[in-house]
């Protein structure tokens, strides 16, 4: 179940307690540093394969978010697509000394990318809604969730994300799979992603 309450809304709710959050400097991170954080096929069960990550510039109406927009390019990423299709699962992760910020501007760009349809011969071909906050457990120090419903073609896909702000760290896993989202793989994902991250 989810509570459809409005990205900007949180945003917002993010953003007018920074002046209350101290920070501390982060000492700067190398990209290998970060992607050894990242998740691997090792770690994943098997029927998982790396595949590319979506690229900034091109046509992103119902396709998860490049991780240019989302921790921009002093992040990392990886993807993984399941048996060399959907599941879709990626992971972004950005080291940072202000993760609220950084938060607060994924989640900005997560609800405008979601807003989007495409058509063609007078039908609608391509579509995506974002449909508010999604309930899940609490990952790291604070997070939260947020699901996107996707037309593609006749079929129907949900995208899933949960944001975590952990330490100096800001960490983004989105799923995606056909029919109705698999919050409880997201979550299990997410946990990986995060026990790793902190290990």
């Amino acid at each position: 179940m989810f509570r459809k309450v409005g990205l900007l809304v949180v945003v917002g709710l993010l953003l007018s307690g920074c002046s209350l959050t101290s920070t501390k400097t982060v000492a700067p991170a190398s990209q290998r540093s970060l992607e050894s954080l990242l998740l691997t096929l090792r770690d994943l069960p098997s029927g998982w394969l790396l595949s590319t990550t979506p690229r900034a510039g091109i046509d992103l109406c119902a396709a998860p978010a490049p991780p240019s927009s989302l921790v921009g390019h002093n992040g990392v990423a990886v993807a993984f697509q399941h048996n060399g299709g959907e599941p879709l699962l990626i992971e972004y992760l950005l080291r940072t000394s202000k993760p609220i910020n950084a938060m607060a501007r994924a989640m900005e760009q997560v609800a405008s990318q979601a807003s989007c349809s495409e058509s063609a011969n007078g039908r609608i071909t391509r579509k995506s809604v974002n449909v508010g906050i999604i309930e899940t457990p609490t990952f790291g120090d604070w997070s939260v969730a947020t699901k996107d419903q996707i037309f593609k073609n006749g079929r129907h896909s949900e995208l899933g994300y949960i944001l975590v702000r952990v330490k100096g760290l800001f960490l983004v896993v989105a799923y995606q799979n056909v029919g109705r989202l698999d919050l409880s793989r997201l979550e299990n994902l997410s946990t990986m992603a995060l026990s790793k991250v902190k290990s």
